[in-house]
């Protein structure tokens, strides 16, 4: 099954599986809607420095735990979250995880039903949107949707 993917720096991608995060900032515009694999990129800067350590407890997560964790591994697709919206930043509405910036300009893409993979497909990464194919039967970490052909057939009246 062939399946569009994003990379994501740590630990954001993480967030995201995390469930904790619901949009992703981006500089352009998608149309794309439905399901999307997120990639984790090989860099672990933000896992050990360079991220602040509130967006951790914001997440609810433990900073020193975090590389631990399944949805913290670096240089893999780690699962599949899907993409409902897509709007510019506005200035009176900043989200929880990103503020309003007038030099920038930002959308943001909101994300719904975040679901781990079983198992993190080691890959590397690529810029902006790119696909692979991957077995209908990759196992996910979640009862509603145990493998990838029932959540991307549950949730293809979304895609674009």
């Amino acid at each position: 099954m062939k399946i569009r993917v994003l990379s994501i720096l740590q630990p954001w991608a993480g967030f995201i599986l995390y469930g904790s995060k619901t949009v992703e900032n981006r500089t352009w515009r998608t149309t794309h809607r439905g399901p999307l694999l997120i990639h984790s990129s090989r860099s672990s800067v933000g896992l050990n420095r360079g991220v602040d350590d509130n967006w951790f407890q914001f997440a609810g997560i433990i900073r020193h735990n975090a590389k631990s964790r399944p949805e913290f591994t670096t240089g893999a697709i780690l699962g599949i979250a899907n993409v409902v919206g897509c709007r510019p930043a506005e200035p009176n509405r900043p989200t929880v995880w990103h503020d309003f910036d007038p030099e920038r300009k930002v959308y943001w893409w909101e994300l719904v039903d975040a679901v781990l993979f079983q198992t993190p497909i080691p890959m590397r990464g690529q810029q902006g949107f790119w696909t692979v194919d991957l077995i209908d039967g990759t196992a996910l970490q979640s009862a509603k949707w145990p493998t990838l052909q029932e959540y991307v057939l549950a949730n293809s009246d979304k895609s674009a």
